[in-house]
């Protein structure tokens, strides 16, 4: 029932115009934190390397990457 009322979110949209409106160089970022494996994101990549949180976000600003990490992929702590 919930599904059935959620709004459809145009993501690239909202990325366009923050983008415009902020003068922005790459492309916002959201992360999500999860606590359990079984919350993982259907259908999003594992990052398959091991770097650090500031790489990872701007693999996802400057490239456009969507991606999932687990600790063990974060080589800060």
């Amino acid at each position: 029932m919930q599904d059935a009322i959620r709004t459809k979110i145009d993501y690239q949209e909202i990325a366009k115009s923050f983008q415009e409106i902020l003068h922005l160089d790459g492309s916002p970022v959201a992360v999500k934190f999860i606590t359990s494996e079984d919350h993982l994101p259907e259908g999003v990549a594992h990052i398959g390397e091991t770097v650090t949180h500031c790489q990872m976000v701007n693999k996802a600003r400057r490239e456009g990457s969507i991606f999932y990490a687990t600790k063990e992929n974060h080589s800060c702590m």
